[in-house]
């Protein structure tokens, strides 16, 4: 009985630990041979963790959670970042602010498509009269595949 247990608890515990692998991998923010080491270190500290747990030693189950709860409290307090290098057409995110009955948006894109692949680059800064506003027309983008809208 207590061999099943410490199988379907296995399971789980090898799933988030792939989990974790990819998350600092993809996360880190070290290059060169920091960022793998760190993985690597990380899956080998957790695949012995869960070979004794699978053996019976319950002390590395406790280990393993604990592990993996560290790495969830980092995990979780990862800021979004938009420091990528974006194309033009998503550089920037719209951002606006309220004063008053006016609203001031920033980062409009306004773009002059000439092919599908260029564009005369134009961002804008608009300013609407709230007092004057009947309706709002929301336009959705299909990222060119209709099962992703």
């Amino acid at each position: 009985m207590i061999q099943i247990l410490a199988i379907l608890s296995s399971v789980p515990l090898a799933l988030a630990t792939t989990w974790g692998a990819a998350a600092l991998w993809f996360r880190l923010p070290w290059s060169g041979i920091l960022r793998p080491l760190s993985v690597i270190s990380w899956s080998v500290m957790a695949l012995g963790l869960l070979i004794l747990g699978l053996r019976g030693v319950w002390q590395a189950n406790v280990v393993q959670l604990l592990m993996l709860a560290g790495l969830l409290i980092w995990w979780l307090r990862l800021a979004p970042a938009h420091d990528r290098p974006w194309s033009d057409d998503v550089k920037h995110l719209a951002t606006g602010e309220v004063e008053g009955n006016w609203l001031t948006l920033h980062h409009v894109r306004d773009f002059d498509w000439h092919t599908r692949d260029d564009a005369e680059v134009r961002w804008q800064t608009r300013s609407y009269d709230l007092d004057r506003l009947d309706s709002v027309d929301m336009i959705v983008s299909s990222w060119g595949r209709p099962g992703v809208a």
